[in-house]
């Protein structure tokens, strides 16, 4: 999967239970930060996001970061990141 953030200042992208989006262990998602915005990651009720150092937010303009759910509701983000 593929999603590409425009013309926004800041998107928060929930990270939802897989009761609500099933996505299967191993799933993948690609975030391209195509604007500049502050694009940032986080979990909801239920869910752990995992990173280097806790980052959850795209470091800059072309920033490509990967979502990838290691088990039923753990998610580690890998790639251009940053904590804010």
């Amino acid at each position: 999967r593929y999603g590409t953030v425009t013309g926004v200042q800041t998107c928060a992208l929930p990270i939802s239970t897989f009761a609500e989006v099933p996505f299967n262990t191993g799933s993948q998602i690609m975030l391209v930060n195509w604007s500049g915005a502050t694009v940032s990651v986080g979990p909801t009720s239920g869910v752990s996001l995992v990173s280097a150092d806790g980052a959850n937010t795209l470091r800059t303009i072309y920033s490509v970061a990967t979502l990838i759910k290691m088990q039923t509701n753990v998610w580690l983000l890998v790639g251009d990141i940053k904590n804010i």
